[in-house]
């Protein structure tokens, strides 16, 4: 649990609303998780012998299911098999370690939220801007930083017009490959010379949209031999 180096960590962004989420632990720390991950559409149920008052109040709007239960209950067991992710938030570090292992010996997602005790899976600060989403973690380092780092971000991306070019045009050029190139090798060049580009990335940091979108129809043309415009 302890031994897992930066250089193993690999981020992927999963879909909540297809997870069946276990929190053991209903204090401040699983509730910010259960109800992130309710929020999101996951199915969560909470285990706890007692719970913060804004997780009465999802349990009351059909958010979220509490089950009134110790840690070490054989429910947990049971509740274990059926999640695919499984919060634990005890502030105990031993009780944390065991339920942790359990968990991920049966393959299981494992997040760990109130210990030094790492798991197989974090869950970051996440924010919004445009049509990017991005997320930070200190992996348990600084939350703090973390969330400074993801304020940082927001005020670059909110301000930063190639950023916004980019968004525009590369997706507009990315919809007409998709639709009119059915090679994704040939697709993927196209989308490799665009970012080595100087002149395409010298008309998005300047704001010019309109002159980016035909400098990448031209490159793409000529890698593809396809019309786009």
């Amino acid at each position: 649990m302890h031994s897992r180096g930066r250089g193993s960590i690999q981020f992927l962004a999963v879909d909540a609303s297809s997870l069946r989420v276990l929190v053991i632990g209903g204090g401040r720390a699983g509730a910010g998780r259960a109800l992130r991950l309710a929020e999101r559409g996951a199915k969560v149920v909470v285990i706890s012998l007692d719970f913060s008052e804004d997780l009465v109040d999802a349990w009351r709007r059909g958010s979220l299911q509490l089950v009134k239960a110790d840690a070490n209950d054989t429910l947990v067991d049971a509740l274990m098999e059926w999640a695919n992710l499984i919060v634990v938030a005890v502030p105990e570090a031993g009780l944390a370690e065991s339920l942790a292992r359990k968990a991920e010996s049966l393959g299981k997602l494992v997040s760990v939220a109130t210990t030094g005790v790492r798991g197989n899976t974090v869950m970051p600060f996440q924010g919004y801007s445009q049509e990017l989403h991005y997320a930070v973690t200190s992996l348990g380092v600084s939350g703090l930083a973390a969330r400074r780092a993801l304020e940082l971000i927001q005020e670059r991306v909110a301000s930063d017009p190639e950023v916004r070019c980019l968004l525009r045009v590369h997706g507009e050029l990315k919809r007409r490959l998709i639709k009119r190139v059915e090679d994704h090798k040939s697709r993927m060049k196209v989308h490799e010379a665009l970012w080595i580009d100087e002149e395409f990335r010298r008309l998005c940091m300047e704001g010019r949209e309109e002159e980016a979108l035909a400098r990448a129809l031209k490159l793409a043309e000529e890698h593809t031999g396809v019309q786009l415009s």
